[in-house]
């Protein structure tokens, strides 16, 4: 069920009876930006029925940010989380997921006709979104199909939960259809079609049914990559950098973070280990170091880099930029996922690099370049 004025299905009754069923009495609401009207409609119930509740105000980045320590600290017994679906393999504190899905599919309707014009000769469409439009990619299937255009989804292998799902950082429900498709439609925003378009050569069309535009993200990311060599080439010229980890439950790399920093000092650099829950200039700045690397959430890295102003490289274009491997490599195995899960074999290529071993050939480092200029 929904309120009246709420564009999102919100499963009250449902929340009602597992609150009820798992004796909760005090609960900590947690939403991301966008969300917090829900929350408070929550709470209002809860009172009603006499849970107590109190919202969290926190930053609120996805799945990955779970408010363990936040709920641990007010002595609740179970979290409500808006928006987003499970990432953690298992929940410190017990947490139930709200994903606040679209129930008005009129938004996306009225993009139909220039999704199709955009989509000039593909005669098949690979179809992803994220978790709040994934009840209407029906929609455009069906739209693709009148006009003879295959539309085909798939199943996700990483952190996403439901076919045709994609997050920021996890896009694995669209390899399996690489090789079956012409270009990729990605429901949702920018963000979440920015990050597809950079793991493939083919066309991606974000469609955004908020600000009601569709968009061919082929130069945007020819852009990306370009600036994101630009970077890879600063980072060279760097002597003291600082290696960043998350705190946040999902995004905890240190194992990764210490390897990156002996790579690093073994290379001639003077490397130290970060941590932060919230990643930004603000926090980095004054620690005046020459750039960094980020086993935090990638998309900081591409998202945050003009802010951040200092190169800010994923592990990846971290071995590029010591000559360890080669930038063509990173694009075509994907410069975000990778190596978490885009390509198994390469990612066996990431890590003997990373701990000083040789690659199993030479060639499988070897790919196209693309053109940087």
């Amino acid at each position: 069920m929904n309120g009246e004025d709420s564009p999102y299905m919100v499963e009250l009754e449902g929340l009602v009876a597992r609150l009820g069923s798992m004796g909760s009495r005090k609960v900590l609401i947690q939403s991301p930006l966008g969300l917090r009207g829900e929350a408070v409609r929550i709470s209002q119930l809860l009172s009603g029925l006499g849970v107590a509740s109190y919202i969290s105000s926190s930053n609120c980045w996805g799945g990955c940010d779970i408010a363990y320590s936040e709920a641990e600290r007010l002595g609740v017994d179970t979290i409500i989380h808006l928006g987003h679906t499970p990432f953690m393999r298992r929940d410190r504190v017990r947490t139930i997921y709200l994903e606040c899905r679209h129930t008005d599919p009129k938004p996306l309707e009225s993009l139909i006709p220039q999704i199709l014009d955009v989509l000039d000769d593909a005669k098949s469409v690979g179809l992803a979104a994220s978790i709040q439009w994934l009840d209407h990619l029906g929609t455009i299937s069906s739209a693709l199909e009148r006009r003879g255009v295959k539309a085909l989804i798939s199943k996700p292998y990483m952190f996403s939960q439901y076919v045709g799902q994609v997050l920021g950082c996890d896009y694995s429900s669209l390899l399996p259809l690489e090789s079956w498709v012409d270009c990729y439609i990605i429901v949702g925003s920018i963000f979440h079609a920015l990050g597809a378009a950079l793991l493939t050569r083919k066309m991606t069309v974000a469609v955004d049914p908020h600000s009601q535009a569709v968009k061919n993200l082929g130069e945007m990311r020819e852009r990306v990559l370009r600036q994101r060599y630009a970077y890879i080439t600063a980072f060279r010229k760097a002597r003291k950098v600082g290696v960043v980890s998350s705190v946040k439950p999902g995004q905890a790399r240190f194992g990764l973070a210490d390897l990156l920093a002996r790579l690093l000092r073994s290379k001639g650099f003077e490397a130290y280990l970060i941590t932060a829950d919230e990643v930004g200039p603000e926090t980095l700045d004054d620690f005046r170091l020459d750039g960094y690397v980020n086993t935090a959430c990638p998309r900081l890295s591409l998202e945050d880099q003009a802010r951040m102003g200092k190169p800010f490289l994923l592990p990846m274009e971290t071995l590029v930029a010591l000559n360890l491997l080669e930038w063509g490599y990173v694009v075509e195995n994907g410069v975000l996922m990778y190596p978490w899960g885009w390509s198994p074999a390469g990612g066996r290529i990431f890590w003997k690099i990373l701990r000083g071993e040789e690659p199993s050939t030479g060639k499988d480092m070897r790919s196209q370049e693309i053109s940087c200029a």
